[in-house]
């Protein structure tokens, strides 16, 4: 017989619903007279009103660099002794791939931004 546990949902506070209808009703009011605003801004108006910074976004890229970096030494090392048997003689391998290493990781920040 197998057990599944039933966890129960947790509601928010009556306050925090309040706050929840207020702020809503608020975006709506702000809407209403700026028609151009969109979800991305009413996001990062609520981060900011909640005390968050771009940290959680500096994080993501933080670690997508270094997860590209190390791909690249791993590929390098990889190259290095003789993992490839056709092209790997020099330095060109190596460079190409640092090349397309770092535009990836540009772009990936430039979109996350």
């Amino acid at each position: 017989m197998v057990f599944v546990p039933q966890v129960p949902r947790q509601t928010a506070s009556p306050e925090a619903q309040d706050l929840a209808n207020r702020i809503a009703a608020l975006v709506q009011d702000y809407r209403r007279d700026h028609p151009d605003l969109s979800e991305r801004d009413v996001h990062d108006a609520m981060q900011a009103a909640a005390g968050e910074s771009g940290r959680r976004t500096d994080r993501r890229a933080v670690s997508v660099i270094v997860g590209l970096v190390a791909a690249f030494v791993g590929l390098g090392v990889f190259l290095r002794a003789g993992g490839s048997a056709a092209g790997s003689d020099g330095p060109f391998p190596v460079v190409a791939v640092a090349i397309a290493v770092a535009l990836l990781a540009v772009v990936l920040v430039r979109r996350r931004s």
